[in-house]
C-alpha cells in the first residue's frame, strides 16, 4: 500500500469512527438537521382541533437517547406552531417556553411578528399574526446558553389561543470542557 493511500484510509476510518469530527472526545458532532419532537402526531392533533407544536434542533444540539444533548455553551432551536385543520382563527397565539433554570438561559427568542418577555424559568411570546386552517405561524427561533451540567431535564413548549398544544423534549446539558 502506498503511504498516501494508507493515510487516506486511516483518515476515513477515523471519520467513520467519529474521531475526526468536531465532537471528538466522546461527544457527538453537532447537527443542524431539523428534528421534530411533539406530544402527539399531527393527525391526532388535527382530529382534536389542537395546535401542532414542533421543536426543531439547531446549532449545538445532537440527538441522544430520545432527547437532545448539548455539549458546550451556546445552542439554538426553533419552535413551529400550526393551526388546527378544523377551523380558521383570529385568536392571538401565545407560546410559553419552560426550561431548566438556572442550568439554561435564553439569550434571545425572536421571529417575524413575535413579542417575547422573560418569565420564571422560561419565556412567554405572543404572535400578532393570524393563521388559516392548517397554516403555520412564523417560526420562533431561540438562542440559549447552557450554564451548568444537567441530566433528566426537559424543554417544554405550551401553545394556546386558537386551541392548545404542547411539545416536550428531554434535555441533557454538558458544560464540561
Amino acid at each position: 500500500m502506498r503511504p498516501i493511500a494508507a493515510i487516506t484510509g486511516l483518515a476515513a476510518a477515523l471519520l467513520l469512527a467519529g474521531c475526526g469530527s468536531p465532537g471528538a472526545g466522546g461527544s457527538p458532532a453537532p447537527s443542524t438537521e431539523p428534528t421534530t419532537t411533539t406530544s402527539a402526531t399531527s393527525s391526532e392533533k388535527s382530529a382534536a382541533g389542537e395546535l401542532d407544536v414542533e421543536l426543531g434542533k439547531g446549532r449545538g444540539i445532537v440527538d441522544n437517547e430520545g432527547g437532545w444533548y448539548v455539549h458546550g455553551w451556546n445552542f439554538d432551536f426553533a419552535i413551529t406552531v400550526t393551526a388546527p385543520a378544523s377551523s380558521a382563527t383570529k385568536d392571538r397565539l401565545t407560546v410559553v417556553l419552560t426550561f431548566p433554570a438556572p442550568a439554561m438561559r435564553v439569550e434571545k427568542a425572536e421571529g417575524d411578528g413575535w413579542e417575547c418577555a422573560d418569565i420564571d424559568a422560561g419565556v412567554s411570546c405572543t404572535q400578532a399574526a393570524t393563521a388559516t386552517t392548517g397554516e403555520s405561524w412564523p417560526e420562533l427561533t431561540v438562542n440559549a446558553v447552557a450554564t451548568a451540567t444537567t441530566k433528566g431535564e426537559s424543554i417544554t413548549v405550551e401553545a394556546s389561543g386558537p386551541g392548545k398544544g404542547t411539545a416536550t423534549v428531554p434535555l441533557r446539558l454538558d458544560t464540561s470542557s
